[in-house]
């Protein structure tokens, strides 16, 4: 992650690259229009997040009227709690100790419910629920046309739904079937009747566990792609689509009717020969799987991947691009790209308004450390280590749009500051980099200096700071590329030794003489 943040406000030309970038009000737009399309029909909407990976984001689906969310896995099942949704269904079959152990953790917190296709995978998931003391929700998935996972229709999907009503500590929820193949089946007529086709055979598995005396609550599936069919299904109750809010360039070429409000933001880093660049962004920052991204410069081209670097053909105006210039590309894929990125940048009016995290709990970590820099670092166009008073107030006065940050659940105050954050200026950069450091790193029973420790940034010159949370400075140092702690201990009395902290800039940061519990960086 690069841990440089502009300020709030900054024009997008601030914002360092590769980095993926959100329209909030295309997002917006997205959002309400999808919520429109299922307000007074019988289908209701389910969004899928595992293209987004994000709590505010998912939010904004629910208050626009969405039922729930769904998950592809349980680690984006626990982001989501953590982050206040309350409904979640993992539309994925959870397998093993470990994981359904983390389940049953899940499932105390909210209302969780996930799919099954197998009898012992059904088992070991109502033994696990009866000791938990949870009540955990299944639906049994039905394969029709994807050959992935899922029972057939007709007496295997009886079977299967029969042991999970039957069984101590479960639900049983519905059904679930995806289309997945048909997603981008183009001609779109040609779409529309396989869909009719396929998802019938889900509906004709309803029809056969109902005849057999078991109710049915809901059949539950469905995408961006075919919504606008299944959507309207007699028999079909819920829809996962998920790519909409955000979408990408391959759903937008089978005629999915939303904007793109996803673009990755790259720099041109070479111009080899007239009609080439390359661009900062290959394989670790947009994924080639469904086609390469659509560049959003007249008469350039996306040409090929490496891991690092893209190249563009250029024609006409394209010609003009330069190194340095900066420009927009549209993921082919959104879901697998956004996977390679820790945040989002929102954008309004090509200026900065909010840093959203996503992917994985330690992943949102990540990004808060990045806000970090941002509130401390750089501010007014130049550099310097603190802001004042004056300036701290004018800062927390702006507020992100509305259209993303929705209130957080409110949590306790921890009862001591919990990280020190150390800045560090790299000498004829003048940039500031910010790394968070836990107060569990340090060693327990020493109160007064679990806020305070050496630190040391590797071999990178420069100047570095120690800050606490209140933005106290702890030390300072410039030259030796450490810091230590002012003062003495309590009565006097010389401090313990202390963890000595390494790591360059964008590097990981390691820890000699102690292995701590927790490390975030």
């Amino acid at each position: 992650m690069n841990p440089y943040v502009p300020p709030m406000g900054a024009p997008q030309s601030e914002i360092d690259t590769p980095a993926l970038l959100i329209n909030h009000e295309k997002l917006d737009r997205n959002i309400q229009k999808m919520a429109a399309f299922f307000r007074g029909g019988h289908a209701k909407l389910r969004p899928h997040s595992k293209t987004h990976k994000c709590a505010q984001i998912a939010r904004k689906q629910i208050a626009a009227g969405a039922v729930g969310i769904t998950c592809a896995k349980l680690g984006e099942a626990e982001a989501l709690a953590e982050g206040g949704i309350g409904d979640i269904l993992i539309a994925n079959q959870i397998v093993g100790p470990i994981k359904i152990a983390r389940l049953m953790g899940l499932a105390r917190r909210c209302r969780v419910a996930v799919v099954v296709d197998d009898a012992a995978n059904v088992r070991a998931l109502s033994e696990a629920a009866s000791a938990a003391g949870v009540t955990l929700g299944c639906l049994v998935e039905v394969n029709v046309g994807m050959n992935r996972c899922g029972v057939e229709p007709g007496e295997p999907v009886l079977a299967l739904a029969r042991l999970v009503a039957e069984s101590a500590g479960l639900t049983f929820s519905g059904l679930q079937a995806y289309e997945g193949h048909l997603q981008n089946l183009m001609p779109f007529e040609e779409r529309r009747a396989r869909v009719l086709v396929d998802m019938q055979k889900a509906v004709d598995a309803r029809r056969y566990v109902e005849q057999a005396g078991l109710a049915v609550p809901l059949i539950s599936g469905g995408g961006t792609g075919t919504f606008t069919v299944s959507g309207r299904m007699a028999g079909i109750d819920e829809i996962q689509a998920g790519s909409y809010a955000t979408m990408d360039a391959k759903y937008h070429s089978v005629g999915a009717d939303f904007e793109n409000a996803l673009t990755l933001l790259v720099t041109v880093i070479s111009r080899p020969r007239g009609d080439l660049a390359v661009v900062d962004a290959g394989m670790k920052a947009v994924t080639p799987e469904f086609g390469v991204p659509t560049v959003l410069v007249e008469g350039a081209t996306f040409k090929g991947f490496s891991e690092e670097h893209g190249t563009l053909a250029l024609e006409g105006a394209a010609r003009s691009l330069r190194p340095g210039d900066k420009i927009e590309l549209i993921p082919a894929h959104g879901c697998t790209t956004i996977n390679l990125h820790d945040q989002f940048y929102v954008m309004e009016d090509e200026r900065l308004m909010d840093v959203c995290a996503g992917r994985h709990p330690a992943r949102r970590r990540a990004g808060r450390v990045a806000r970090i820099g941002a509130d401390t670092g750089h501010q007014r166009g130049h550099h310097r280590p603190a802001l004042s008073s004056g300036e701290r107030r004018r800062l927390r006065a702006r507020r992100p749009p509305a259209a993303l940050h929705l209130p957080r659940r409110p949590r306790a105050a921890p009862r001591i500051p919990d990280r020190v954050v150390v800045l560090h200026r790299q000498s004829g950069d003048g940039r500031w980099a910010a790394f968070r450091l836990p107060t569990d790193l340090f060693p327990p029973g020493h109160r007064a200096d679990r806020r305070r420790a050496r630190f040391s940034m590797g071999d990178e010159s420069g100047i570095l700071r120690a800050l606490r949370p209140d933005r106290r400075e702890v030390g300072r140092s410039s030259g030796n590329r450490t810091i230590q702690p002012r003062g003495r201990g309590a009565g006097g009395r010389e401090r313990p030794a202390v963890p000595r902290v390494a790591g360059g800039l964008g590097g990981d940061v390691a820890v000699s003489g102690w292995r701590p519990r927790a490390l975030a960086r």
